[in-house]
């Protein structure tokens, strides 16, 4: 009777520590996804730049005279695209942020990197021009222009390239087009691409 006794307090003891490992194991889990949760958004889905960002009053300049730069700001100023930061303001916008715990879209950084210019970017890199207001603008998808804006330079596509000048395609855009977006959408690159088309016919 006492060997079946002991057999059975030894038994408890093996299952209360197998229990005890377990809920320890279960403790660190929760915490480590309650680490992965309070990490900080990744600030900004573009590289560290080279060239400082000067905002779209710059590009403006030249690209709303058709003479000069063609009339790309004055289509863009029509797109989703310049009314990025805005539209972070709208009801829908805060009852899908509040669905994800951001009590406000307009200064949480998991919305402004993508709705946003230069979000995340060291200072240093943006000049006082650029303001969250003007969503996403050219810069966002050309690159930060305060090398390549002179028009002597933007005449020469090879020399605007080399001092920063992107030539956006399909990763540029689902840099920020992509599943990680709320309202992501499949991104059919060509389709999406006609509806902001701003550039010149004869332009490939």
């Amino acid at each position: 009777m006492r060997k079946l006794f002991k057999k059975i307090i030894a038994g408890c003891i093996i299952l209360m520590f197998v229990y005890t490992i377990r809920i320890g194991f279960v403790k660190a889990e929760e915490k480590e996804e309650k680490k992965e949760e309070a990490k900080p958004p990744k600030e900004s889905p573009f590289r560290e730049p080279e060239h400082q960002y000067v905002g779209v009053k710059k590009c403006k300049i030249c690209h709303k005279v058709k003479k000069i730069g063609g009339e790309q700001f004055q289509v863009w100023e029509k797109s989703k695209h310049a009314k990025a930061y805005e539209t972070l303001g709208t009801e829908e916008a805060k009852k899908i942020a509040k669905e994800r715990g951001i009590d406000n879209p307009q200064e949480d950084g998991r919305c402004l990197k993508c709705h946003t210019l230069a979000f995340g970017v060291d200072k240093k890199w943006v000049t006082e021009d650029v303001t969250k207001e003007e969503g996403v603008s050219c810069e966002a998808c050309h690159g930060p222009g305060a090398d390549y804006k002179d028009k002597k330079i933007m005449q020469d596509k090879q020399k605007a390239i080399e001092k920063g000048l992107v030539i956006p395609n399909e990763t540029t855009c689902t840099a920020c087009h992509n599943s990680e977006s709320p309202t992501y959408e499949e991104f059919k690159y060509e389709e999406f691409k006609e509806k902001i088309k701003h550039w010149d016919k004869e332009e490939k």
